[in-house]
């Protein structure tokens, strides 16, 4: 019966150690990375949208563009100016970009 039990503890030992080891690499991972994918932080998705931009113009210069983001809780907006007048309005959400009209 003491052998069971010596056993028993030495699982549940194991098992804390694992569990242990699992949550340290995770939080771990959210300090180095920031806790998103490189997408969804401010500079990733100003980059993005600029991106989107030159792509819906047919190739126009990256020269005085610039990008604000507005995060709305359900969504962001992605504001793309161009020498400071305002060219275009996008929307983040879902992984997805998209030109708001």
């Amino acid at each position: 019966m003491g052998n069971e039990q010596s056993n028993k503890n030495k699982i549940y030992k194991y098992i804390n150690i694992g569990l242990i080891v699992v949550i340290l690499l995770m939080w771990g991972n959210k300090i180095y990375t920031g806790g998103r994918s490189k997408a969804s932080g401010n500079d990733g998705l100003s980059k993005l949208a600029i991106e989107y931009y030159i792509e819906q113009t047919g190739g126009a210069s990256e020269k005085g563009l610039e990008a604000s983001v507005k995060n709305f809780g359900c969504h962001k907006e992605i504001h793309v100016f161009k020498d400071g007048e305002l060219v275009m309005r996008t929307s983040f959400s879902g992984g997805q970009i998209y030109q708001i009209d």
